[in-house]
């Protein structure tokens, strides 16, 4: 299959090397927010096509699979987008932060005829059979609410990094 890749961030080179390529996909395309970004990622993942809009990206006939890696804030907008555009998808986690946008987010994936996968890697971690078995038990009580957090080292990301940007929480 022929990937692009939106997003120019540290993940985005880890999984496309570990992830896409190795399981026999190209990546053809990388879309950023500006050409700069683009080209250079291009130039050091041998990326084929660069281009400086993620619209851009998902204009190209060629790709029929997006690689979603954005901040999470920006799922939904370009998994609707991607959708609309015929192309299948691998969204990053998380892939929004309420469940109506998940919902909404399979159904126009559902509607368009593409694929949706996210890319939660913990899901058949024993820990997550041990939780279910937990609350299947009954011995915590009736679960209510759950909260869960992920955490990152992120000393060696740049200032300017978009993910530092609050508005994309």
């Amino acid at each position: 299959m022929k990937f692009g890749v939106l997003g120019t961030g540290g993940i985005a080179g880890k999984v496309l090397t570990v992830g896409i390529r190795r399981s026999g996909n190209t990546v053809l395309a990388i879309g950023s927010r500006s050409i700069e970004s683009a080209t250079a990622f291009a130039k050091k993942f041998a990326i084929p096509k660069a281009y400086g809009s993620y619209q851009e990206l998902l204009d190209d006939p060629e790709i029929e699979a997006v690689y979603l890696a954005l901040p999470s804030a920006l799922h939904k907008e370009w998994t609707l987008k991607a959708a609309k555009a015929n192309k299948h998808i691998l969204c990053e986690k998380p892939v929004a932060p309420y469940a109506s946008d998940v919902i909404e987010m399979m159904e126009a994936c559902k509607a368009a005829g593409v694929v949706f996968l996210d890319g939660t890697f913990f899901k058949h971690h024993p820990r997550n059979a041990e939780i279910r078995n937990l609350v299947v038990s009954g011995d915590l009580g009736e679960v209510t609410s759950v909260f869960s957090q992920f955490g990152t080292d992120a000393r060696d990301m740049p200032a300017d990094a978009i993910r530092n940007d609050p508005a994309m929480e």
